[in-house]
């Protein structure tokens, strides 16, 4: 078959998109993949989402014949969730589709390894804004820097720093101080290279180019207050009811224990009848309750489970632990999943409103097409999500 941009156009939107690209994406991580979706409650650029702030007092014992309670309503706020955008680039030069164009097999290599590239990295930047702040923070600047290539990072180190990437960085502000410079190498846990020498202050925060307070909510944004005093447009002041529960240590990092575990895991209970569907934490951590629970002679050793899409879980307390390498170190997150829902406009779709996915890159012999996603992670019950911060991996 002949292969042209028609074709081509084609081949990007139903087998590079409805079938593994689509599936790929919405498995992007166990709880991205087990989010409630809602579409209906999309109004313009955000998702409407009602919130009870407060109960109805409106009960109470009464004696034979007595007046019944005052009526009155529980109290709601509307929490106004403005939708995230993110997006997936690829580009094919002109020579590659020309000298394909005879071979369609030629034409699937060429391609291939492109659009997978592209997915594999929107995936795992997905992944990784479901625990974070909504705030983009990558990691902050350990020390400054004058007029050099080399950037030491911590908070919490170069894991979600990559190279090629392009990044900015931010004082508290805020003021900018690295516009859009690329990463070199990524030379240790600690340390970066950039393309070209730069000048920071110590604790700069780095971000993604240009995706400074622009990501998805996660986890640490609906659970932290004092990182997050206003959330979807509703002042935790205000409604201190509207907060998760915080565990931590004052960033003393102390050993993991039985009693730490179910301390954590009854708290959204005790808080709001809610208790844990999922626990969620990082490798190093799964491990150490594992080999905890078997020393402390809990189980003889933890239950497996597998879960829906293929997810495999240790027990604890009757709910599936899982790892996902995107957590954050040093933390455990219990989360009770059914207050919280993923509110999008689109699917993972190819950019095509003026009807072709293909387009010409202006003032290059190359063509480009974009991923994109639309939507933002609402929580209606931020006290029913729990984190256990502060734990010696």
């Amino acid at each position: 078959m002949a292969m042209n941009l028609s074709n081509f156009d084609a081949l990007l939107k139903e087998m590079y998109l409805k079938g593994p690209i689509q599936k790929a994406l919405n498995s992007a991580c166990v709880l991205f993949h087990r989010m409630e979706r809602d579409t209906d409650s999309i109004v313009g650029e955000y998702a409407v989402m009602p919130v009870m702030v407060g109960y109805t007092q409106a009960v109470g014992a009464r004696a034979d014949a007595g007046g019944l309670p005052t009526a009155q309503q529980a109290s709601y706020v509307r929490a106004h969730i403005p939708l995230q955008y993110n997006y997936a680039r690829i580009q094919i030069t002109g020579p590659t589709i020309r000298q394909s164009k005879s071979n369609e097999g030629a034409f699937l290599r060429a391609v291939e390894s492109e659009v997978k590239a592209a997915v594999e990295a929107l995936r795992k930047d997905i992944n990784r804004q479901v625990f974070g702040w909504g705030t983009g923070q990558l990691a902050l600047a350990n020390g400054a820097g004058n007029n050099t290539v080399t950037l030491t990072v911590d908070g919490p180190s170069s894991k979600w720093l990559k190279k090629n990437m392009y990044i900015d960085a931010y004082t508290s502000v805020p003021a900018q101080e690295i516009n859009s410079i690329q990463i070199s190498t990524v030379d240790s846990t600690t340390q970066v290279t950039l393309a070209s020498a730069q000048t920071w202050t110590d604790n700069v925060v780095i971000y993604r180019e240009d995706a400074k307070d622009n990501e998805m909510m996660g986890l640490r944004g609906i659970i932290e207050t004092a990182s997050v005093t206003t959330l979807y447009n509703i002042s935790r002041t205000t409604y201190p009811e509207f907060s998760g529960s915080l565990l931590d240590n004052s960033a003393t990092n102390r050993a993991l224990s039985l009693t730490l575990l179910d301390q954590a895991f009854d708290k959204s209970g005790e808080e709001v009848g809610l208790e844990p569907t999922i626990i969620v934490s990082g490798h190093a951590l799964r491990r150490k309750y594992g080999a905890l629970a078997v020393t402390q002679k809990r189980f003889v050793a933890p239950n497996a489970m597998t879960l829906d899409g293929g997810y495999k879980a240790l027990e604890f307390n009757g709910v599936p632990w899982v790892v996902d390498t995107d957590s954050w170190p040093n933390r455990i997150f219990f989360c009770h999943e059914p207050v919280t829902k993923l509110y999008r406009a689109s699917d993972f779709e190819w950019m095509s409103e003026d009807g072709a996915i293909l387009s010409r890159v202006s003032g290059y012999d190359a063509y480009e097409a974009v991923l994109f996603h639309y939507g933002e992670i609402g929580c209606q019950n931020p006290k029913a999500q729990t984190e256990l911060a502060d734990i010696t991996e």
